[in-house]
């Protein structure tokens, strides 16, 4: 029962994310790879617990009687605590923005930020450093299918576009095959 009382709210927050990026992936092709990474985050994630059974399973012999886990000290408790307050609080206003304007991007990364912040502020309170350190990054990867705001990603795409149509320009030169760049045109 303690277990469904932490997961369910979190499969809800988790399923609010994917539910409001599910648009943007599936009308924007710059972001339709969006459909594959919660999948490539599972697959993270039960590779890293495989590695780390393994790592236990080695070093069981080694720590014999020592317990494997070390829970976070009083301030460490507090500080957790206190994220997680504070993004669970964050959820409303975010929630009615995002009713109101369900694909504007800074809406989206606040979901992002508030499910797995609070995801990575649950794991660390209920099973410890050591278990963060294996699920942070398998989480945190999900943050690549979340489209970027766009006065972000306009001047990036632009500026390395720019650069690319300037790097094969040259390379086209170097190779006597006539070439000129127009802005991004080559």
């Amino acid at each position: 029962m303690k277990w469904a009382v932490v997961l369910l709210p979190l499969a809800y927050l988790w399923f609010r994310l994917i539910n409001n990026l599910r648009l943007e992936w599936a009308t924007n092709p710059q972001y339709s790879y969006g459909w594959v990474v919660p999948f490539l985050c599972i697959g993270l994630l039960l590779r890293r617990w495989q590695a780390g059974a393994e790592e236990g399973r080695g070093q069981g012999s080694e720590i014999s009687g020592k317990k494997a886990e070390v829970r976070p000290l009083t301030s460490d408790l507090r500080l957790l605590t206190s994220i997680f307050v504070f993004l669970a609080f964050l959820y409303l206003p975010t929630r009615l923005v995002e009713e109101a304007t369900p694909e504007w991007r800074p809406i989206q990364w606040a979901l992002g930020i508030e499910a797995i912040g609070l995801t990575l502020c649950a794991i660390s309170l209920l099973k410890g450093r050591g278990w963060l350190r294996q699920v942070a990054f398998p989480l945190c990867f999900f943050f690549v299918a979340i489209p970027w705001p766009t006065l972000i990603e306009q001047p990036v795409i632009q500026s390395l576009t720019r650069i690319n149509s300037a790097v094969t320009v040259e390379l086209l030169g170097w190779f006597g095959i006539p070439a000129m760049q127009h802005g991004n045109l080559i």
